[in-house]
């Protein structure tokens, strides 16, 4: 009967390759993901550990594939703040309250720019 000996090819019936090839996988996707910074140095990691008995002839082989993958790329917003004038209360705004509405904000029935400045002088829009 011939040895087959240990290779990355055969440690654990092949388990290595599979999971290095599905870690980067990720790493491809993460590469081509246009929310993430394109020039971000990404990285896989092949470890294996073995751990002998204290007779010395058989030992305990485990394997971890792990990658490094570039970050989301942040969401920049800008807050303003002011003091609602009805309550005293300090409000948040992400919009400008001091820009002017657009007319079709109304419709959308949506958190505009005006709203936001009603909210904060407690008046009407009109």
């Amino acid at each position: 009967m011939d040895i087959e000996h240990l290779t990355l090819a055969t440690l654990g019936g092949g388990a290595a390759v599979e999971k290095w090839g599905e870690e980067l996988a990720r790493l491809a996707e993460n590469v081509m993901d246009p929310n993430t910074e394109a020039t971000t140095t990404r990285s896989l990691k092949l470890e294996v550990k073995i751990k002998p008995t204290s007779e010395r002839r058989d030992a305990e082989v485990t394997l971890q594939v792990s990658s490094k993958l570039a970050p989301p790329i942040g969401v920049r917003t800008r807050a303003f703040f002011g003091i609602d004038r009805k309550t005293g209360q300090v409000v948040v705004c992400e919009h400008n309250a001091n820009q002017l509405a657009l007319a079709f904000d109304r419709e959308q029935k949506a958190v505009t720019p005006a709203l936001a400045e009603q909210a904060v002088n407690g008046g009407s829009d009109e």
